[in-house]
């Protein structure tokens, strides 16, 4: 019984403690996906007028979103979203070290071992197909999501006082 009170009243403390979040939520009507980002989440979007900006989420007022603390939008002035594909991120990363590695490391052990030219030719195509494969992700590493044309709705959530 001691228990139950003792655990009863520490859960009433806590709860009074807790606030509840809001998040901005980018949802299809019909669809299961949605994405959710929070206070501190990076945004990258583009509002009327084609002005891409982006910048982190500090805060939500009312029905506004808080940009790098100073700037203020509503959701209905975000024209397109980019979100990352996080995937295609860490591929262009390793193939850009692994293409840089493999030049260095190639090089350094054919001077070490005293090798009459320093780089071979296929020692240059591994490493600039590499380092090209990187840089040909580039373009696809954001998802552009439309607002308007696509039907997609943005909207902020909190549970709060």
């Amino acid at each position: 019984m001691r228990k139950t009170i003792f655990l009863f009243v520490c859960f009433l403390l806590l709860g009074s403690q807790l606030n509840a979040q809001q998040f901005l939520l980018l949802s299809k009507p019909g669809k299961l996906k949605n994405y959710k980002y929070f206070i501190g989440d990076h945004l990258h979007l583009e509002i009327q007028d084609s002005l891409r900006m982006a910048g982190v989420i500090t805060g939500f007022q009312d029905s506004l979103i808080e940009l790098n603390a100073s700037l203020l939008l509503h959701p209905s002035d975000i024209q397109i979203i980019y979100r990352e594909r996080r995937m295609l991120m860490f591929l262009n990363k390793a193939g850009l070290l692994a293409g840089l590695g493999y030049f260095g490391l190639t090089g350094f052990n054919r001077l070490m071992n005293k090798d009459a030219p320093v780089y071979t030719e296929s020692s240059l195509w591994i490493s600039g197909a590499l380092i090209g494969g990187s840089f040909l992700l580039r373009p696809f590493l954001y998802k552009k999501i439309r607002l308007k044309q696509e039907g997609w709705q943005l909207e902020i959530l909190g549970f709060h006082d």
